[in-house]
């Protein structure tokens, strides 16, 4: 049995499979020469705003979800962590991407906290059916502030595109994830802030 997240749970949980099972990973890498095809596919509005700022982060779902009354993709922390970003980068941009819309009243939601935060040039949420991986060459930084995780091929095609990845430590995640402590929106805020140092991005303060 190969060494993955799937694997781990399993043992955790104690669930007993035959001697013979094998367990792999649902990542493939992706063919970079189709990478300009698919930014051709991307709005030219989302370029235009990942050109007119820096540094930027990215954070993807499928879909607006409430899990046991909570965020599941973490997007409300990603937005807070903004508001807090802003203060020292004032170009700082955050992209979401979502596959599609899910929970309509949780995204009414999220769109009146960009606005309470004053974010709304701050943000672009980019909603359709888009391949992901082609912007990882287009910013900074990729979140995965999840509160509940497996394997996530999206953190795993970050790494493979060679993006710094920040995610929660609500499950193993793979080598070279930078891991913060799940639901603690200073905690994530803090790893970015060291990320974007060793990126060479100044504060406002410096």
């Amino acid at each position: 049995m190969t060494k993955n997240g799937v694997a781990h749970s399993y043992r955790t949980h104690a669930i007993t499979m035959p001697l013979c099972t094998s367990i792999e990973s649902a990542f493939l890498p992706p063919d970079i020469a189709q990478q300009a095809h698919y930014m051709a596919e991307y709005p030219k509005a989302l370029i235009h705003f990942l050109h007119r700022h820096s540094p930027t982060v990215l954070v993807s779902a499928f879909e607006c979800v409430i899990w046991q009354g909570k965020d599941l993709y973490g997007l409300d922390q990603a937005i807070a962590v903004c508001q807090m970003l802003r203060r020292e980068y004032q170009c700082i941009g955050l992209v979401i991407v979502l596959g599609m819309i899910g929970n309509r009243e949780h995204y009414q939601r999220l769109v009146a906290l960009i606005e309470q935060y004053n974010l709304q040039q701050s943000i672009y949420v980019l909603q359709g059916n888009y391949i992901l991986w082609p912007l990882f060459a287009h910013v900074d930084i990729f979140i995965r502030p999840t509160l509940s995780d497996g394997a996530s091929v999206s953190v795993q095609e970050a790494l493979f595109c060679g993006v710094p990845t920040i995610a929660s430590d609500v499950c193993w995640r793979p080598h070279g994830v930078v891991l913060y402590k799940t639901s603690d929106s200073a905690d994530l805020y803090m790893h970015i802030q060291q990320l974007l140092n060793q990126k060479g991005y100044a504060r406002a303060d410096e």
